[in-house]
């Protein structure tokens, strides 16, 4: 049984430290895929704070249901992480590569969809700002129409 223990901490251990960038060649499917993981990191952290700014700015500044309409929004952006995360899992699939790189190609995909969602995001917000600066809190909801679309 402690044999089982130790080999199977050491293959996770290996597992592990190879899960680092630097530890596969360039040009692998692993390499290429820890890479564009990083990006797809950071710009899904910018977009959910963008998402916190628009449902602050919802529940403090909407005179009508800003609570309801920044609940509304929130779901919808998790429904939208749900769509691209099946959406980009087939794309990854349908390329009939092998070992690691539908996972590279799936990566891609999730990180053109958060570009799109990043200037959906960007443009519902300013939208958001420039009513609530000229005092037009009643034009809040529809700014969120540019953030609910869907693009292939």
């Amino acid at each position: 049984m402690k044999v089982l223990q130790v080999f199977l901490l050491t293959v996770f251990v290996s597992f592990a430290t190879a899960s680092e960038k630097s530890n596969w060649p360039e040009g692998s499917a692993m390499h290429a895929g820890l890479s564009q993981k990083e990006i797809l990191e950071k710009k899904q952290s910018k977009a959910s704070e963008i998402v916190l700014k628009i449902r602050s700015n919802l529940e403090e500044h909407s005179p009508y249901k800003g609570e309801h309409l920044s609940s509304v929004f929130g779901r919808h952006n998790e429904s939208w992480g749900d769509y691209v995360a099946s959406t980009c899992m087939t794309v990854g699939v349908m390329t009939g590569s092998g070992g690691s790189w539908p996972s590279y190609y799936a990566l891609t995909c999730e990180r053109n969809m958060i570009d799109r969602r990043l200037f959906n995001l960007t443009n519902t917000l300013q939208c958001i700002k420039r009513h609530v600066k000229n005092e037009q809190p009643y034009e809040l909801p529809n700014c969120l129409y540019q953030s609910f679309t869907v693009e292939y």
